[in-house]
């Protein structure tokens, strides 16, 4: 693992040196200098480190646990997906009503809230079913809405970043944030229980629900 790390830490910096030299550098510098679009990719990193393997524990615990199958826990995330697929079209009235800054603290909320309603409600002595379901059905709120507002946050504060740049970063964000939270909480759930790694990605939640509160206060979203 920590070989695998310095070997990342490497090829970071190496892009960044030859980022600094290059007359054309593949991310303008003026990106590095817009706060509003750092802070929009920031979040939309931190909602896919904790929705990504979220999402897989909440469907491995039960084949590794309880004997489910492969088909019948990933029916446990079905309720979850039509809830998105009923909620994602009235988003546009209530970014409306709400406000960009408001929606993207919501929905960060309601991540936290239903991490934090598996990380209390999982375990061997109860239902899977009825633990899981109402847990995903609070996140369902925030898969759609912090997408939306996360996508139009870092699309607004652009400036004048190509759009296929911009684009380009906001996707890059997204999988880093989801790769980093599949290498870490899953990790976690094997070394200290899903309980464990559920509290995490709560907390991951909560500090990115905090930091939406500040951009949103101090004016930058």
């Amino acid at each position: 693992m920590w070989g695998a790390a310095a070997v990342a830490a490497a090829a970071a910096a190496s892009f960044a040196a030859l980022e600094l030299r290059t007359r054309a550098p593949v991310i303008p510098r003026a990106v590095w200098r817009n706060r509003p679009m750092l802070g929009a990719l920031l979040l939309a990193a931190g909602s896919q480190c904790t929705l990504t393997p979220m999402f897989l524990m909440v469907s491995v615990y039960p084949q590794e646990n309880l004997g489910y199958t492969a088909f019948a826990a990933g029916l446990i995330l079905l309720p979850m997906s039509v809830a998105i697929v009923l909620i994602a079209p009235l988003l546009p009235r209530i970014l409306g009503g709400l406000g960009l800054g408001t929606l993207l603290i919501t929905g960060f909320a309601t991540i936290a809230v239903g991490a934090g309603a598996l990380a209390l409600l999982v375990g061997p002595d109860r239902s899977y079913l009825a633990a899981t379901v109402l847990p995903t059905l609070i996140v369902a709120f925030g898969v759609p809405s912090t997408a939306m507002t996360t996508n139009i946050a870092t699309a607004a504060h652009a400036g004048p970043t190509p759009p296929g740049i911009t684009a380009g970063l906001l996707a890059t964000a997204q999988q880093f944030g989801a790769a980093l939270g599949l290498a870490a909480l899953p990790a976690i759930a094997q070394h200290s229980g899903y309980r464990a790694a559920f509290t995490v990605a709560c907390a991951t939640a909560l500090i990115a629900t905090a930091a939406a509160a500040i951009a949103t206060f101090r004016r930058v979203v």
